[in-house]
């Protein structure tokens, strides 16, 4: 099971409905009439099924109902040369292919009226992370970095039984990290060490994001609220999903309180590389730590 593969998990399906949600509102701050704006959806991740969301975005009052889009011609091409035609089934668009690190891929979307929707992105290599012994403190974690060359995201799950897959888990919405490369855009002004003894980060919330450096290794820990049942997983993202994720994170932090004036007055635009529509065609690679009843597993 992948991280934001398929729609299931908890974190990244609400993300990308903030997607949804700004795109109603940035076209609802131009026109509040317009609509039936393509949006494709489409994050290859290393598994051996592929899926694609295609919709047709709607104004405010209408943002939670978006239409399908059933008909139209989806292709997958690897380094312009193509790997297959996604299918539409079981309420999204599926394709039977494994990406691989390294490879250019482009997606090609030709719909009814003959729009065409377009996008690249590249498919980056495994998060260059290992788990290192467990810390006596129960709210840390300790990693190595090896390679800086790109930005790595993390986050932690925890759940009540053993984690098979991400998508069993809560995720942790307080964590903060040592690592020299922390990326504080959403850092917020508590502690760590407030409500977790021995702790001594500043507090992040859902996510941590390691930017790029020129390091050779890094140790370092993650602290978060862990259980026994817990998950460490960190994401190597495309260039693409880089600038969504932090743009969406962004947008979700400002919208977190409903009752706060300045969510009312944001217009923080969401990360969008689809030609002709609205969306992302972006990829990732993940790794997971899980750890089961005191044991950690790779």
């Amino acid at each position: 099971m992948t991280l934001i593969q398929k729609h299931s998990t908890l974190y990244i399906p609400f993300i990308l409905s903030l997607f949804f949600y700004t795109s109603c509102t940035e076209d609802a701050s131009i026109n509040p009439h317009i609509e039936n704006v393509p949006v494709a959806n489409c994050l290859l991740v290393n598994d051996s099924i592929q899926h694609l969301s295609l919709t047709r975005s709607g104004n405010i009052p209408n943002y939670k109902n978006f239409e399908k889009i059933t008909d139209a011609q989806a292709s997958l091409l690897e380094n312009d040369s193509l790997v297959g035609n996604f299918t539409y089934k079981e309420n999204d668009w599926q394709l039977k292919f494994t990406p691989r690190a390294g490879k250019h891929y482009s997606l090609k979307v030709v719909l009814s009226d003959h729009t065409v929707l377009t996008a690249q992105t590249t498919m980056p290599d495994m998060p260059p992370v290992s788990c290192l012994s467990p810390d006596t403190l129960p709210y840390r974690r300790y990693f190595l970095q090896t390679n800086h060359s790109c930005p790595l995201w993390a986050y932690v799950i925890t759940g009540s039984t053993k984690l098979k897959t991400p998508a069993n888990g809560r995720m942790v919405d307080e964590l903060g990290s040592n690592h020299p490369d922390t990326d504080n855009f959403y850092e917020e002004s508590d502690d760590m060490g407030e409500d977790y003894p021995g702790c001594a980060s500043m507090v992040h919330d859902y996510y941590l994001r390691f930017a790029s450096s020129e390091r050779n290794e890094t140790n370092f820990f993650i602290e978060a609220h862990y259980s026994s049942y817990s998950a460490v997983i960190f994401i190597a993202p495309s260039t693409e999903y880089d600038k969504y994720l932090k743009t969406s994170v962004s947008k979700m932090l400002v919208h977190d309180d409903d009752g706060d004036p300045e969510s009312w007055f944001d217009e923080t635009i969401v990360y969008s590389n689809i030609n002709n529509g609205k969306g992302i065609f972006v990829a990732y690679n993940q790794i997971v730590f899980y750890r089961n009843g005191g044991e950690d597993e790779n």
